[in-house]
């Protein structure tokens, strides 16, 4: 699945980040830097837009995917858990080592077992970064973002 049929304007490319994209990666870099999790649902009114990224996971490209679990991880919303614990078998190591990372950042305990299995085979650069993930969720409970329909 190419971007261009996420519903993106990338003007036909398939460019990443297309316009759209753009403005989330740049509004979430400000709240990864305070370290505040983002409130998805305020930003730009379009609650789609998490779907957009989980839907980039199955991207053809592996540097898309990658970018889009690191998207979804500066999210930190709890319904980009599942499709991130799918990632962590891809067959790229770029993108299961970001999967990972974004799992440690939304800090859900349903990553724990996934994440323990995963470790058992990777590669040590990847390792590093679930043992980072598996800490992370221990240590901070679990608060997620919800959803407007949540609230």
């Amino acid at each position: 699945m190419s971007h261009a049929n996420h519903g993106c304007d990338d003007g036909g490319m398939g460019d990443f980040p297309c316009s759209g994209c753009r403005i989330t990666l740049y509004r979430l870099s400000g709240d990864e830097i305070s370290g505040e999790r983002s409130d998805w649902t305020g930003m730009n009114g379009d609650t789609g837009r998490i779907e957009h990224f989980i839907a980039m996971l199955d991207d053809e490209d592996p540097s898309k995917r990658w970018r889009a679990a690191e998207t979804l991880g500066r999210i930190r919303d709890d319904r980009a858990v599942e499709p991130l614990i799918l990632a962590l078998d891809d067959e790229d190591w770029r993108v299961r080592q970001k999967a990972a990372w974004a799992l440690g950042k939304v800090g859900d305990p349903r990553a724990l077992v996934p994440l323990r299995r995963a470790l058992m085979n990777e590669r040590e650069g990847v390792k590093e970064i679930i043992e980072e993930a598996l800490d992370e969720i221990k240590a901070m409970g679990y608060n997620p973002v919800r959803s407007a329909d949540d609230r």
